[in-house]
């Protein structure tokens, strides 16, 4: 190769590069669709299908023409049956139309007023809704035929509270030519059909059609909750008869299962499922019971929840619909399992923890394992101090908290109080003033500190970065003597030394006005 186009290469690679890596995290993810039945959500008012033996149909039109099923034309030995099929559906361009069921009512045909008198606005036509489940549609494809006459229909996309109008419908009169009907948003769905009027006998009427309209202006980022079709013949009195059709949808999410069922509070559970992203949208809210929970999708098939509150049915919502029957989950509120793993101050773990007296000897550290949450808690250890010389006495400087160990969190600080003077339980007449502490911290497999001087109050703080120590190390000692102690002739000698300075006093309150003795 080349020098300038190696030179070439090195240059334009990590530019291409760079622009991958701009352009695909907005790539667009891949659409599962599903197909769903208008024929499902229409209320259905007339029979504009016949079989045999069915002498209860309404009228297609003002004629009385109904259209055959493929069974009947062949039960009255039609050489070339063209009637509707007998499993009651049609494809077509990859899209399957499904018919109702011929025994009952199978056709919409818009009854009552054209429209509001004096008005020529679409919105007062005659109506009806089909009520979709809500979704993500990409288009709808309508199935309808216009008896005796041409006539027109508007569709009007729901979203939420608010109508869309699409464009204005042509639907030609049924027995007109089939290559006169590929315009951009009608085709022929079946032509040449045999046809049938009940009038106390049967008999045909061939080569009528029947069409399906297009729409593909549907919003694919909004949801759709309905549809509503208003439907005038022209001037020549066609009627509007609607038998179905299919709309093409975003699969919703659905949920296949949840792991763990149960779960406390803050515990995470994993929903598995499918469409939980699907194109640009993705579940955007799942709940349990009635409570909205945390979550984070982590995939198509994959939702993480964190456990707030209550049991109930698992939901999710998207755009694209929704699954509000998944598993029952229910709230674990047993008190959780409480365990305890202990160290020695060399780093060691205490393995047989059934020695209790050797933990309250040995162990300076331990993890608190409530659930799945570990903290971890260290000693601090308060001694007893030997104030006297003779041996320790029970809570010497009545330490709070009390000597002994205490289990502390780490990184928290604790208030420590010591009563600087102490009264000796002992002996009588004797005082101790506490000076000093001695803070040790366990490091390295031994426990080394220094002596600190304790503040008049008594109140000093210890922060449990690690496993600590206080002992009291510095004392002064007072003795001093009650009244009940003095000698006989201190006693006395105090008696005397008061009657001598009331003596003193008396005198001086006589002269000058000093008191004066007999002359």
């Amino acid at each position: 190769m080349h020098k300038k186009d190696i030179i070439f290469f090195r240059l334009i690679i990590p530019e291409l590069l760079m622009i991958l890596l701009i352009i695909m995290p907005f790539s667009v993810q891949a659409v599962d669709y599903e197909y769903i039945q208008l024929k499902d959500y229409m209320n259905m008012n007339i029979d504009g299908v016949v079989q045999q033996g069915d002498t209860s149909q309404t009228p297609l039109d003002h004629a009385g023409n109904c259209f055959l099923t493929e069974e009947f034309a062949k039960a009255k030995g039609d050489d070339d049956p063209k009637g509707l099929p007998g499993d009651r559906s049609v494809s077509i361009s990859g899209r399957t139309i499904e018919f109702a069921d011929y025994d009952s009512n199978n056709a919409i045909q818009i009854t009552g007023p054209v429209k509001t008198e004096g008005s020529s606005s679409w919105s007062n036509y005659a109506h009806f809704d089909i009520n979709l489940p809500d979704g993500v549609y990409e288009d709808i494809w309508v199935a309808a035929t216009s008896g005796s006459a041409s006539s027109q229909f508007h569709l009007y996309y729901e979203y939420g509270s608010s109508y869309v109008q699409t464009y204005n419908a042509f639907i030609p009169d049924w027995s007109g030519t089939s290559t006169s009907y590929n315009t951009t948003n009608h085709f022929l769905l079946i032509k040449n059909m045999d046809m049938a009027s009940y009038n106390g006998a049967f008999y045909d009427e061939n080569n009528r059609n029947l069409f399906y309209f297009k729409y593909n202006d549907v919003q694919t980022s909004k949801s759709l909750t309905g549809l509503r079709i208003h439907a005038h013949p022209d001037s020549d009195g066609g009627r509007t008869t609607f038998f179905g059709g299919v709309a093409k949808r975003y699969c919703p999410p659905e949920i296949t299962s949840i792991n763990p069922e149960s779960a406390r509070i803050g515990e995470k559970i994993v929903i598995k499922g499918k469409h939980f992203i699907n194109g640009a949208h993705e579940v955007n809210k799942v709940t349990i019971g009635n409570a909205s929970m945390e979550f984070t999708v982590k995939s198509a098939t994959e939702i993480e929840v964190t456990i707030a509150t209550s049991s109930g049915k698992v939901k999710i919502f998207s755009k694209t619909g929704e699954d509000v029957d998944g598993p029952y989950f229910t709230l674990d509120d047993s008190p959780p399992e409480e365990t305890y793993i202990y160290y020695t101050k060399e780093g060691n773990r205490i393995v047989d923890t059934s020695d209790q007296t050797y933990i309250e000897k040995m162990a300076v550290k331990r993890e608190h394992i409530v659930g799945d949450v570990t903290s971890v808690e260290y000693a601090l250890i308060i001694e007893e101090a030997d104030a006297t010389g003779a041996g320790s006495f029970e809570n010497f400087g009545n330490p709070s908290p009390e000597a002994g160990k205490h289990w502390i969190s780490e990184n928290t600080s604790v208030d420590i109080h010591i009563d600087p003077v102490v009264e000796d339980a002992f002996k009588t007449n004797v005082q101790y003033f506490v000076r000093t502490y001695k803070l040790s911290s366990a490091n390295g497999g031994a426990w080394s500190g220094y002596n600190h001087t304790l503040p008049t109050s008594g109140n000093f703080s210890v922060y449990m970065s690690c496993p600590k120590k206080s002992i009291l190390t510095g004392f002064n000692n007072f003795l001093f003597r009650s009244a009940q102690c003095l000698r006989r002739w201190e006693i006395i000698f105090l008696f005397l030394l008061m009657m001598a300075v009331v003596r003193q006093v008396i005198p001086a309150a006589g002269n000058g006005g000093m008191m004066k003795g007999p002359t």
